[in-house]
């Protein structure tokens, strides 16, 4: 009957048992070999197998009790996995979902990884593992890269925020601008009065309905939208420094000012007594 024969975690294939000893004198195998055949309980030495046949120097193993068995497939053999193979996928998992726990998590999983797959290495086969270790590898150099795209966008967001409130502010000055042009050409036709309403701007032409809606919305703030309108019985001309519109939105204490004299700014109000004529 042949053996199985098993060196290092890999199976060398299936021998006759004069195959086997010759093997052993001649180096072909070596004495800390594991041979198995049907009806063997495990693997075991073929220093235990053949050892009326084989030089003392190369008999290292201890005999090992045999147990008959039915099964006449060979048990698979199975190299011990690394420890360090196993903390180095644990680290990994952990670092990849706390992007690298400030980098230290991510740190430790790729030195343990690297580690354990010199031991591995070394091993010759007869550790396991290197499967975990290079999982462990990915997913720690992974928690690095996220925590630096992590870091970036926590730096660009702040400049993308204020990129984003001036283009807001430029829009809005430009809205009041053209409402306080469109209430001054009202006044030139009205005897200097700007109107009462604005709806009035686009009743007498001035403004089309969708370029006066347009206006209305001021971007600063989508919960206080529109601006406030202090023209109402007022005349054109009379305290030009006063605001005729003020947007309804601020930020940080500061609001869109479009004054009768024209100018349009964003800047913190004036105080309640240059609204008066």
């Amino acid at each position: 009957m042949d053996y199985h024969v098993a060196r290092n975690g890999e199976q060398l294939g299936q021998f006759t048992a004069e195959e086997i000893r010759h093997g052993l004198f001649d180096g072909k195998f070596q004495a800390t070999d594991l041979g198995w055949k049907e009806g063997q309980a495990d693997w075991v030495p073929l220093s235990t197998l053949f050892g009326q046949m084989t030089p003392a120097a190369k008999i290292k193993s201890a005999p090992v009790t045999q147990v008959p068995l039915s099964s006449s497939v060979a048990p698979e053999y199975h190299s011990p996995t690394n420890g360090l193979a196993i903390a180095a996928l644990v680290m990994g998992i952990i670092s990849i979902f706390t992007f690298g726990l400030c980098g230290i998590g991510s740190i430790i999983t790729i030195v343990l990884g690297h580690m354990a797959l010199t031991r591995v290495r070394q091993s010759g086969g007869s550790l396991g593992g290197k499967g975990m270790a290079v999982a462990g590898l990915v997913m720690g150099y992974a928690s690095i890269a996220l925590a630096i795209v992590g870091i970036l966008a926590s730096l660009a967001l702040p400049t993308f925020t204020r990129i984003q409130e001036r283009g807001n502010i430029t829009k809005s000055i430009s809205n009041v601008r053209q409402l306080v042009t469109a209430c001054k050409i009202y006044a030139l036709d009205h005897e200097g009065k700007y109107p009462d309403n604005l709806d009035a701007l686009v009743t007498d032409g001035i403004l089309e309905q969708e370029v006066y809606s347009s206006l209305l919305r001021c971007p600063l703030s989508n919960s206080s939208p529109g601006y406030e309108y202090l023209g109402a019985g007022q005349k054109d001309g009379e305290n030009p420094e006063a605001p005729l519109f003020l947007s309804k939105a601020e930020i940080r204490g500061k609001r869109v000012v479009g004054r009768r004299d024209g100018n349009t700014d964003f800047s913190i109000p004036p105080p309640p007594n240059l609204s008066a004529p």
